[in-house]
C-alpha cells in the first residue's frame, strides 16, 4: 500500500508476468483507493482514462472545476488530461473506489505525462446532479 496526499491509500493489483509494477495487464492497471473518513485528495491530472466503481462509501470527485457526488455501487468515467481530486464526504466511515486505468498503456506508448493542480484544490465551479 501507497499513501499519496493526491489519492489516499492505493493497493495496486498487480501481475508479476507483466514486469511492470503498475501493470494489472500490459495495458490496464486496477487497484483499489482506501479513502479516510474526511479525506480530502489534492488535485491532479494524467494523459490516463479511468473508471472509479465505488465498493464503499460516500463522497465526490472535482473534475475540471465540476462537483460530481457518488455513493456505493456508482461508477465514474475519467477522462484524461482532466484535473480531478476525490473527497470523502463521510466523517465517520472509509471510502474504497476500485479503479481501472490505461496507464500501462500510456507508458508503453511513452506519452505519460502528471500534472499537479497549483495550490492544492479546485475551485467548484459547478455541481453536476
Amino acid at each position: 500500500p501507497k499513501k499519496a496526499p493526491r489519492a489516499g491509500t492505493i493497493v495496486s493489483l498487480y501481475n508479476p508476468s507483466t514486469g511492470n509494477l503498475l501493470g494489472t495487464t500490459p495495458s490496464i492497471l486496477a487497484g483499489f483507493q482506501w479513502i479516510e473518513p474526511g479525506e480530502h485528495g489534492q488535485a491532479h491530472k494524467h494523459t490516463f482514462a479511468g473508471i472509479y466503481y465505488v465498493v464503499r462509501g460516500r463522497g465526490y470527485t472535482i473534475v475540471d472545476g465540476k462537483k460530481i457526488e457518488w455513493k456505493e455501487g456508482d461508477v465514474l468515467a475519467l477522462p484524461p488530461w482532466s484535473f480531478h481530486e476525490n473527497v470523502n464526504a463521510d466523517p465517520a466511515e472509509p471510502a474504497i473506489l476500485l479503479g481501472v486505468f490505461d496507464l500501462p498503456l500510456m507508458m508503453g506508448l511513452r506519452i505519460l505525462l502528471e500534472e499537479e493542480f497549483k495550490g492544492g484544490y479546485q475551485p467548484v465551479v459547478e455541481v453536476v446532479p
